[in-house]
């Protein structure tokens, strides 16, 4: 039997979680959004109350705060910066980057606004993943409830070790965001302290799932259209000991000798490798235009990394068909490279070939990458990737090799109906 006092908590649990599928369900669009699907733990929600004695309304206090937020912000702790939108005024579709002292910096766009209230979500490279609401509300004459309540799950496990285990995150959000409650209250009110009310809770939300619509991909991969490579070509050379060179090759079977056999390993491999369907979906998943020419496609990875989801675009600059010698035997090959674009955490190319031996029939898949670290400006991210991003990659390549044997084998096995 529950206790009658678990009543009340029960009930404001109920309406934060209410309010919570209002904010998801009202979103105009995802684009470039870091929903709470995507991030890592369960779903956070935190709560910041403080009434305050002011001659203004709840709309001229809401109005206030949205017109400057600085002001209200301790300078040593934290600001916003706009970065689209008028700086005078807030209006929905703006986006701020709002900069915390530490590693904490976030870029996050208005999605809600009216009188009493305004709403923010976490862009893409956020170290959360969620919603923050600014609420006033009049409770007399000269009486005004300010309310900040937050929804979020952490952007990754390491965001997740230094909230829930080190609990450096949430202190640093507490220090925030109370420190923002009481400046309004002195900047707006009459100047008397307060307490701040703080509360937290939780919710459990279901396995995050892909809900991009056909538009959106579309959107996106029209978008790398004007997007370049993040590194000078002519940078590269193979002498330079600053670029790590990678070569993965493993044996997908045996045709008979002689040219490629219809329906047979060489050919099945070629059309798998040509789909993107040899890297783990777990792991990564290529969205392409598939009546695009292969040659020139822009591909958008969709990678899992250290729990968070990262977007990496990538563009094929060569496509290989051709017979050639090699030790003495002629060889089928057949495979494409692509090159890294504008904010992949990696600059380099990676080459995938698929190679028959015509003297033996055996069948070989071939990885060749020459690659060195890039830009990652989130410092959570870029110490995760520098801890374990070598092994991340290497893994990507095996795990590759191993799927696209498989994945041959079996077609060949079970030819596709």
């Amino acid at each position: 039997m529950s206790n009658p006092s678990d009543a009340p908590a029960q009930a404001d649990s109920d309406v934060a979680l209410r309010r919570y599928h209002e904010l998801l369900d009202g979103l105009s669009t995802t684009d470039g959004l870091q929903l709470p699907s995507s991030g890592y733990g369960k779903l956070i929600h935190r709560q910041y109350s403080l009434e305050f004695q002011c001659n203004d309304t709840a709309s001229e206090v809401i109005e206030a705060i949205s017109r400057d937020p600085n002001r209200y912000c301790n300078e040593a702790m934290a600001s916003f910066e706009k970065v689209n939108g008028a700086s005078d005024s807030m209006e929905v579709g703006d986006e701020y980057l709002i900069r915390i002292s530490g590693p904490w910096n976030g870029p996050v766009r208005v999605i809600d606004l009216d009188e009493t209230s305004f709403a923010l979500a976490t862009r893409d490279g956020h170290l959360e993943a969620g919603f923050i609401e600014f609420k006033a509300a009049d409770l007399n004459e000269h009486q005004c409830r300010l309310t900040i309540q937050s929804w979020a799950t952490s952007g990754g496990p390491l965001v997740w070790a230094t909230y829930s285990m080190l609990r450096v995150t949430k202190l640093a959000q507490t220090a925030m965001w109370t420190e923002f409650c009481t400046l309004v209250a002195e900047r707006i009110g009459d100047g008397s302290e307060h307490d701040v009310q703080v509360s937290d809770s939780s919710f459990s939300l279901p396995k995050a799932v892909s809900n991009e619509s056909d538009e959106q991909s579309t959107s996106q991969l029209a978008d790398l259209q004007e997007r370049g490579f993040n590194y000078e070509v002519e940078s590269y050379s193979p002498d330079d000991p600053s670029w790590r060179h990678d070569s993965y090759v493993t044996t997908v079977g045996t045709e008979s000798p002689g040219p490629p056999d219809d329906g047979g390993l060489f050919l099945t491999a070629k059309r798998i490798v040509s789909e993107y369907r040899f890297p783990d979906p777990r792991r990564v998943k290529g969205k392409f235009d598939q009546a695009a020419p292969l040659d020139g496609r822009n591909m958008l990875l969709d990678a899992q990394f250290l729990g968070i989801r990262v977007q990496f675009a990538v563009r094929v600059v060569e496509v290989i068909d051709r017979q050639v010698q090699r030790d003495e035997a002629t060889c089928q090959e057949w495979g494409y490279a692509y090159r890294t674009l504008d904010g992949h955490w990696e600059v380099g190319q990676m080459t995938f070939l698929v190679r028959k031996n015509c003297e033996t029939g055996e069948v070989l898949f071939l990885i060749n990458a020459y690659s060195r670290t890039g830009r990652i400006p989130n410092p959570f991210y870029r110490f995760g990737f520098w801890l374990v991003g070598r092994k991340v990659q290497t893994n990507f390549a095996k795990r590759c090799l191993r799927r696209l044997v498989k994945l041959t084998n079996d077609e060949i096995d079970q030819p596709r109906s």
